[in-house]
């Protein structure tokens, strides 16, 4: 009987060894396949690869540079550029778990040209940077008429708000200023469109309500180079909307009437204005961005529909003339006016012959 228990605590005290043993080699195997995965997951994204393509279809000819930024923020890259049109993208990411700390830089200068910055966007780990061909001229949508400005003295007040806005954008960027991206579109009173860049003070809109605002100030806002503007872009099922993220947005209230929200506090989900009717909203981004902006005060202060313009249009043709079609809009010569012309002794004109000797002015 004692040689039994001696035998019995032998094989615990064995089976607790090798257990032990078989614990700290799945341990050590554990801490090895941590550190493995530790070490590749700091990798990500350690060199910063990027691409270059082009866009060539339209005009400017435009060119993008895509970097896989992993773990960056908003905070942690900056971009300068100088008057040669080199471009020097600096990324500092800051360390998080999993992901290792990194800095990067990288210089961008193209040799087939000069490349002005028009914009930049981080969203899912890609930074994009958006460039167009400086030597091609940018151009912009004016509207057919005039902008109904009330007197020629008006023209001459725009000076003092692009003076002002000049002394502001050289001392610092927007800050809480509510403004339009250029080539944003409002109504005129006659029914054509009138852009941002081309109003005056003076200059009348209609309103959404269909009543009529007048242009009171103007203050243009150039590009920083240093820092970019903070824009939000929202989408609803009939289309995106870009403006400043204090830019106020017209938002359905309680009582009726149109209400206002600053875009930057709007969400997915929230409901605004567009046209007549009230739409849910898609998606909400927050965007950097080095443009121009536009502040822009209207009288009364009222809603006003905002239409975003393309930089370019896509070029198409008409229906081309057929042969047999070139008398289509040429006045006709009822039967029965000919019959009279006959009964009064002229009888031998033909249609074409009354078409021509037709006057174009008539005098009182």
């Amino acid at each position: 009987e004692k040689d039994r228990l001696v035998v019995a605590l032998a094989t615990a005290v064995h089976s607790k060894q090798k257990a032990q043993q078989e614990a700290h080699a799945a341990a050590e195997e554990l801490r090895r396949q941590m550190a493995v995965e530790a070490e590749g997951t700091a990798a990500i994204g350690a060199d910063f690869p990027h691409i270059i393509y082009d866009e060539i279809d339209g005009e400017p000819e435009m060119r993008f540079v895509k970097i896989q930024a992993v773990g960056v923020s908003e905070d942690d890259y900056d971009i300068l550029a100088d008057s040669d049109g080199k471009y020097i993208v600096t990324i500092h990411r800051q360390p998080s778990p999993g992901i290792a700390e990194a800095k990067w830089t990288k210089e961008f200068q193209f040799s087939d040209g000069i490349y002005e910055f028009s914009e930049e966007r981080l969203e899912q780990g890609i930074l994009s940077l958006c460039f167009y061909k400086k030597i091609l001229q940018r151009r912009s949508l004016r509207s057919v008429k005039r902008n109904h400005c009330s007197s020629f003295e008006d023209f001459h007040l725009i000076s003092d708000a692009q003076s002002l806005a000049s002394e502001r954008s050289s001392k610092g960027s927007v800050g809480q200023e509510k403004c339009f991206l250029p080539n944003t579109a409002f109504p005129s009173t006659d029914g054509h469109l009138l852009l941002v860049q081309n109003l005056k003070v003076g200059c009348y809109v209609s309103l959404s309500d269909k009543s009529e605002a007048r242009v009171v100030s103007i203050a243009e806002y150039t590009p920083q180079r240093t820092k970019p503007y903070k824009l939000m872009e929202l989408v609803t099922c009939q289309g995106a909307y870009r403006m400043s993220a204090s830019h106020r947005v017209a938002v359905p209230n309680a009582t009726g009437d149109p209400g206002e929200q600053r875009a930057e506090m709007l969400q997915v989900g929230d409901s605004v204005l567009v046209g007549e009717k009230v739409q849910k909203l898609t998606k909400v981004t927050a965007i950097k961005a080095r443009t121009y902006l536009y502040m822009v005060s209207f009288e009364p202060d009222k809603p006003v529909e905002m239409f975003h313009m393309s930089n370019w249009g896509m070029q198409t043709w008409g229906e081309p003339l057929q042969a047999d079609s070139q008398h289509l809009h040429e006045p006709e010569i009822p039967t029965r006016g000919l019959e009279l012309l006959r009964m009064v002794g002229i009888p031998n004109c033909s249609e074409v012959e009354l078409i021509e000797a037709m006057p174009t002015r008539y005098d009182d």
